[in-house]
């Protein structure tokens, strides 16, 4: 399951009752643009309050700086590429597939939006690559998971029925409803698809955490990575690479709980 930032489900009835919304909170504190916005904030009072004028004038101007390249097309790219492009999209093995995993991503219960409108993009992007893999898959099983608030649709179920309604089979789809992050995702479907081949879909971005983690619960799954925040390579210093765009701070940002997520898991099994 993708960041929280892009990808956790949060709905606004259980929000203060989960621990997650405390993870949302202080995923969101952390991210780049956060940070840097409090920098700036805390240098400006700095510079009113006549306290380390100099020092806090060049702090200011470097996380001006920081703000202005990570909201250009080359420091969006220059982020967030190692994670998207450590793995190449999907190629079919000689071995037809017997599962596809489609991790969940995000959506909302609102009952004012329609179906079509539950799913936030990164979940029907992943929905739609999972039915590309069916299509040449056929027969094979598909996984859709998230979990969500009692009495409501959870993510898992908002995604089989989009999937139902795009073309897969309702005897060939299963939903796990217990989860609420990757480490989970990873640790009860290991029970699920052991020693069968396997294809596991999620946005471009998160492809080297979730692969990781599903690696720590001895599953060799194929990737296929797709919703890729990068439309196009960097491959040059064109002026064009350089014009601001706020779009590329929400990549920048969704990088981030990426890191933050890999560094965690090194963490744990640095003193497991």
């Amino acid at each position: 399951m993708m960041a929280l930032s892009r990808y956790q489900t949060i709905t606004a009835n259980n929000a203060f009752m989960s621990s997650s919304y405390y993870k949302y909170i202080i995923g969101h504190f952390l991210s780049p643009l956060s940070l840097l916005i409090v920098i700036i904030l805390l240098s400006y009072l700095m510079i009113l309050w006549g306290k380390k004028i100099g020092f806090s004038k060049v702090i200011m101007g470097l996380a001006i700086t920081t703000l202005y390249l990570l909201s250009t097309p080359y420091g969006a790219n220059l982020i967030t590429a190692p994670l998207e492009f450590k793995y190449a999209k999907f190629k079919q093995p000689d071995i037809p597939l017997a599962y596809i995993v489609v991790l969940g991503c995000a959506h909302q219960n609102n009952e004012y939006l329609p179906q079509s409108s539950r799913l936030e993009r990164c979940s029907q992007v992943r929905v739609m690559e999972g039915l590309e893999l069916y299509k040449t898959n056929p027969g094979s099983k598909v996984f859709f998971t998230g979990g969500g608030q009692k009495n409501t649709n959870s993510l898992a179920r908002n995604m089989a029925i989009m999937a139902k309604k795009i073309g897969i089979k309702p005897t060939d789809i299963i939903t796990e409803e217990r989860v609420y992050n990757t480490s989970e995702e990873a640790r009860y479907l290991a029970s699920e698809i052991v020693d069968a081949q396997a294809a596991l879909v999620t946005s471009a971005a998160h492809m080297p955490r979730a692969m990781l983690l599903f690696e720590n619960q001895g599953l060799n799954l194929i990737p296929a990575p797709t919703d890729f925040l990068i439309r196009e390579r960097v491959t040059s210093h064109h002026l064009r690479y350089f014009i601001p765009e706020v779009a590329n701070l929400a990549k920048v940002n969704s990088a981030a709980h990426e890191y933050y997520g890999l560094w965690w898991i090194s963490l744990g099994q640095l003193f497991a």
